[in-house]
């Protein structure tokens, strides 16, 4: 199991160094670097472990997070200091020079992987339907963005901008799962599914 960096001491309010990585019979003051990514459970800080950099595969780039004010943003390009801006996902896809009604540019692999975690391909990404003729994307790819069953947000039959705003300020299952996994102990999850099993 992972050594903690450090333990929290309750009576004295400080960081210390763990007694077994100390040569000292008392743990003392943790004076080292904090981790850029790390995660506390019990009182202990863990240092997360660094991803390893994907190998084999062509330069890729994710697309911005779904925001509520996506619903917002035209089709039209927009600057902002001279730079064209791509951080929502309508300025991304619309006014960025990457995707069309077939193609994902620099999106392709992280497209295709997403496919393969939600089990569906992705619905056609842009469509011209906007008042003035223009394209805008589509709210069945915002709600695949999401990671949900397919018609869960679009089949309620609200509108696009309600559509968009839904997705904006949703949760995407998956990374929820994920947090949940990382924060809660193991034993917690196996005594679940046991309880779920004698109930069936």
């Amino acid at each position: 199991m992972q050594k903690p960096i450090a333990e929290w001491n309750t009576q004295k309010k400080i960081w210390q160094t763990s007694g077994e990585d100390t040569l000292l019979p008392q743990s003392e003051l943790y004076s080292g670097p904090w981790p850029t990514s790390g995660m506390m459970q019990d009182g202990s800080l863990y240092e997360l472990p660094t991803q390893e950099p994907l190998t084999g595969e062509k330069e890729f780039s994710l697309l911005p997070t779904p925001v509520t004010r996506d619903h917002k943003d035209g089709s039209r390009p927009y600057y902002r200091h001279g730079v064209l801006q791509i951080d929502t996902v309508t300025r991304a896809i619309v006014t960025g020079d990457e995707v069309t009604e077939t193609e994902w540019g620099k999106y392709e692999t992280a497209v295709k992987t997403w496919e393969k975690v939600t089990g569906r391909p992705a619905p056609t990404p842009i469509r011209k339907d906007a008042r003035n003729g223009d394209f805008r994307v589509t709210k069945e790819f915002f709600e695949w963005m999401m990671g949900v069953p397919e018609g869960w947000i679009v089949d309620t039959k609200i509108s696009r901008s309600s559509v968009l705003k839904a997705c904006g300020n949703g949760v995407v299952p998956q990374q929820a799962e994920l947090a949940v996994r990382r924060l809660v102990p193991k034993e917690v999850f196996a005594l679940s599914e046991q309880n779920l099993t004698a109930t069936e």
